[in-house]
């Protein structure tokens, strides 16, 4: 029977990824550190190995026969580009879909000579394939690559940017659309308290839905009683220790409040005013509640604050900023709107849109190419002491069940910035509302871009005195 000769559950655990890293003295050519190590593939990777067997033995020409017939669609490609980053946790491979940790460095499978701070470049004499493995060598100049090395895999890259002297490269990887729900409002805030309850604020008013699985309302309140009649709401973020929603936005006076209701919007606590910053979203940790600020041009700080409204501590972000290639004075980049704390790593995701100006306009997105100098709207992570640690996920979404793509919080166009929430199921999904020309929906997105980790046995810091050469090599047996 085929089943006995043709498991693909045996074929993908017939590869094996084995890797070795050396960092060389730039000036003398010494060897001054080398390291091995072998990887796991990921459930992304699974996923898209698996599909790659299906449409290699079987499916390929029904889609000609009848497109309609053809529902099993390509998943993105996990495994075209290398990716460095200082992550030290072991390996968990039923987990896993994403790479966390701080990005050091990056090569796609491309030939690069350039100032990029990230970007290395395969070597051509030393690459090969054989029915036996496949083998990679890459190499990252002094310039390229600096940093903690903890983990090295493969990533899809939705959006990368090779960059310059002035302007720090940058690498995102994808993420894809797992459910999407249609909802008959334009929701700007999301707070999630279980699968079956989320609540949901509506733009330029105080009112809050309470919606259930499908985010259909089931209920609402308004807060407008304690907060601006005519506004919208700044955060609203769910209390699971003690069974209540916190709501940050301004009162009547224009000055910034928190408060928390029940869920049927009785008055708990508040309102009580907090310090007067630009805020953007509001989380809470399960003490304390967590905010986000511009302080200056794509400096941004995170701002921990106890529900009596006190500071209790700061920590700053810097997003990047991004070429532009237009007039003087024109400038783009990427810009916080909203956050949501993952408690399993103790981590804040931060949301951001971005944009390149342009005849007074902002556009999302990443321009025309994957390589792009403009702007990439994205979902990244933070320590709370605002150290970044995870590879960028782009919000430039792949949808695996209409095989297609598209920004989610659709920016281009507008003279302002429509400004999403978002909240978290875990470290790798997230749920966040989205809202076409036409339509408004609520999306449910799987971080995924990982195909492949290979954790190092002692971590590694390249400096801009070393260059550096990484051996990967996939054995089939």
């Amino acid at each position: 029977m085929i089943g006995e000769t043709l498991n693909t559950t045996r074929l993908i655990e017939g590869i094996q990824g084995n890797l070795k890293v050396e960092l060389r003295n730039a000036t003398t050519g010494k060897i001054e550190d080398l390291i091995e190590s072998s990887n796991f593939i990921s459930m992304a990777g699974v996923r898209h190995l698996k599909h790659i067997q299906r449409a290699n033995f079987f499916k390929n020409g029904i889609s000609a026969l009848n497109a309609n017939a053809d529902i099993d669609n390509a998943m993105p490609n996990t495994h075209n580009h290398i990716v460095l980053t200082s992550l030290t946790d072991a390996p968990n491979q039923s987990a896993e879909w994403h790479m966390h940790g701080k990005l050091a460095g990056y090569a796609g499978k491309y030939t690069y000579s350039g100032t990029c701070n990230l970007l290395g470049s395969p070597n051509a004499a030393l690459s090969e394939a054989t029915p036996t493995y496949t083998k990679w060598v890459f190499d990252w100049q002094t310039n390229a690559g600096n940093g903690a090395i903890g983990s090295i895999g493969w990533m899809n890259a939705a959006s990368t940017y090779r960059g310059t002297v002035s302007f720090p490269g940058r690498f995102y990887s994808s993420c894809t659309v797992q459910d999407s729900k249609p909802v008959s409002n334009f929701y700007v805030r999301l707070a999630r308290s279980s699968d079956s309850q989320y609540f949901l604020a509506l733009s330029g008013t105080p009112t809050i839905v309470v919606g259930d699985s499908n985010f259909a309302e089931v209920s609402n309140f308004t807060v407008g009683t304690q907060f601006k009649a005519s506004t919208t709401l700044t955060g609203i973020a769910w209390d699971a220790s003690n069974n209540k929603l916190w709501v940050l936005g301004t009162n009547a006076s224009n000055a910034p409040i928190i408060a928390s209701y029940n869920t049927s919007g009785n008055l708990i606590d508040g309102p009580t005013t907090i310090t007067n910053r630009s805020y953007r979203g509001l989380t809470y940790d399960g003490s304390h509640l967590w905010s986000i600020a511009a302080v200056a041009s794509n400096s941004f700080t995170l701002y921990k604050i106890s529900t009596n409204g006190s500071d209790v501590s700061n920590a700053p972000v810097t997003l990047p900023p991004h070429e532009w290639s237009g007039a003087p004075g024109f400038a783009s980049g990427e810009f916080a709107y909203g956050l949501a704390y993952e408690p399993s790593k103790q981590l804040i995701y931060v949301a951001t849109w971005a944009y390149h100006y342009s005849s007074s306009n902002f556009r999302a997105g990443g321009g025309s190419s994957t390589d792009s100098p403009h702007a990439t709207s994205s979902l990244r992570a933070f320590t709370t002491a605002g150290e970044e640690t995870m590879v960028p996920a782009s919000l430039l979404a792949y949808s695996i069940s209409t095989a297609s793509s598209d920004w989610l919080t659709s920016l281009q166009g507008t003279s302002t910035s429509n400004e999403f929430d978002f909240d978290l199921i875990g470290p790798y999904q997230v749920i966040m509302p989205d809202r076409k020309s036409t339509t408004s929906s609520v999306k449910r997105l799987l971080l995924d871009g990982m195909g492949s980790r290979a954790l190092l046995p002692a971590p590694l810091n390249k400096t801009n005195a070393q260059t550096m050469r990484i051996t990967y090599q996939m054995d089939y047996i």
